[in-house]
């Protein structure tokens, strides 16, 4: 897929999906990196169900020279011709045998280095030590999660599901949200999603 197609497709749909934009080996050099940071942060949590490191960049800077390919930045640079920045990034490895349900939701919230009164900014919630803010949609229509899988996905074993076109109803309340599931898309998210 074309970076313009990606492009099309996240202001039609408010999704695409672009396979390949990783190479085996760099999904293989990202894997080894975090497989062998240390985990004594309480931003990292390992059980038998998941692994997640939340502040991930913070966490294992070493991450992201190996994200930063030039696919991404190129990609990046079609879907942002103005420039962007990172506002949040997270880590999840979840095993086959472990399972846990996700409600239908919007990603909202955006981390920042402060609490600040400004209009139009809020709710405010702190985890981990990061505080996070919901931003007014003017700046959540400027906002896309970048998912990436470093694992074979499909819509039977964890894909990312969407409404297409969702994205044109600025937030939408959990019980509209939840009405609307009854036509969602299973995104079969191989390497990356945009959403």
């Amino acid at each position: 897929m074309s970076d313009f197609a990606a492009r099309q497709q996240v202001e039609q749909k408010g999704f695409a999906i672009v396979p390949q934009l990783y190479t085996p080996a760099e999904i293989a050099a990202l894997l080894a990196c975090i497989e062998s940071a240390p985990a004594a942060s309480a931003n990292f949590r390992r059980s038998k169900d998941v692994f997640a490191i939340r502040n991930l960049l913070g966490e294992i800077p070493s991450l992201w020279p190996l994200l930063d390919t030039p696919n991404l930045r190129e990609l990046r640079s079609q879907l942002f011709p103005g420039g962007c920045h990172l506002t949040k990034a997270i880590y999840f490895d979840k095993p086959a045998e472990s399972n846990w349900l996700v409600a239908w939701h919007q990603d909202l919230m955006i981390n920042v280095d402060h609490r600040a009164d400004f209009a139009g900014y809020g709710p405010w919630t702190a985890k981990a030590g990061w505080v996070a803010v919901q931003p007014p949609v003017s700046v959540l229509e400027n906002t896309v999660t970048i998912r990436l899988h470093l694992d074979d996905c499909d819509a039977t074993n964890g894909a990312l599901k969407v409404v297409p076109g969702s994205h044109r109803h600025g937030v939408v309340p959990a019980k509209p949200l939840l009405a609307k599931q009854q036509r969602p898309s299973a995104a079969p998210c191989q390497p990356v999603a945009l959403c």
